[in-house]
């Protein structure tokens, strides 16, 4: 019995997508002549496949800005659906190969987002 709960637990770790489908993934086509200032600003979250990490928010936005480094930020905002807290959280979008091309590579960090929640005192 352990050792099919040990095998169910070591495959669940590895899985990484949203959502499952046959065969392998379809090549996408990124925006070409890309020009990222038309991109910043506000977005709101119109729809999305389910998300793990998403069902318990709603209102979701996102603001997109360039830092004083040139780096790019984008701050992450939802409303929690039981306690109505606004939680926020950032990622830093990368580019992935030339800027001219929409492809990024977004870093998150789960303790961005929760850390908050947790109380150390003054143990840290």
């Amino acid at each position: 019995m352990f050792k099919y709960l040990a095998l169910f637990a070591f495959l669940a770790c590895g899985i990484q997508a949203q959502r499952i489908y046959p065969g392998s993934c379809p090549k996408v086509n990124v925006e070409e002549n890309f020009d990222l200032n038309r991109y910043l600003g506000v977005w709101y979250e119109a729809e999305k496949y389910h998300d793990v990490n998403g069902i318990a928010g709603k209102c979701r936005k996102s603001v997109w800005s360039v830092q004083p480094n040139g780096n790019i930020s984008a701050l992450q905002q939802w409303i929690e659906k039981e306690s109505g807290e606004v939680v926020n959280g950032v990622t830093h979008p990368k580019f992935v190969g030339e800027k001219t091309e929409a492809k990024f590579v977004l870093e998150r960090t789960w303790c961005v987002f929760r850390c908050p929640l947790l109380d150390f005192g003054d143990r840290l």
